[in-house]
């Protein structure tokens, strides 16, 4: 009886720290659809887009959010009405994610909050998790 306990609690321990599952993986990014330009916009899955580094348009956003970002925090700070959120990058797994929080506060040029959906690139984060993010990371 005691052999068959230690050969179960060693079969739950192996399904649990499985050596030979596979580890998590970035998501993948599509190939270019037909007709478009290697550095368009792809599509990963609902509300996730992958975008290239040098997208102009993505990095002109980037520029405005963070000339603006004082007022941001003024607005926050004043506890005007309203929803706010700052997009930063998430790294996991080798990928980085741009991957929006839901800001609760800001002390210190740090935004606390929690995050808005589950990251795409792992599992070590989830909708909902809080996390403090540096006002050097903001990108949105």
């Amino acid at each position: 009886m005691r052999a068959f306990l230690v050969i179960l609690a060693a079969a739950a321990g192996f399904a649990v720290f499985n050596p030979f599952k596979p580890a998590d993986k970035p998501a993948a990014i599509p190939e270019a659809a037909a007709g478009r330009s290697e550095t368009a916009p792809r599509p990963i899955k609902d509300n996730v887009v992958a975008y290239h580094t040098g997208d102009a348009r993505m990095n002109a956003a980037k520029d405005k959010a963070r000339e603006t970002l004082p007022r941001f925090v003024e607005r926050l700070a004043r506890r005007e009405p309203g929803s706010y959120a700052v997009k930063f990058p998430l790294a996991q797994n080798g990928a980085t994610e741009h991957i929006w929080l839901q800001v609760d506060s800001h002390r210190n040029g740090t935004f606390e909050g929690r995050l808005t959906n589950t990251p795409v690139n792992g599992r070590g984060y989830k909708m909902g998790d809080r996390l403090s993010v540096p006002m050097a990371q903001v990108e949105d």
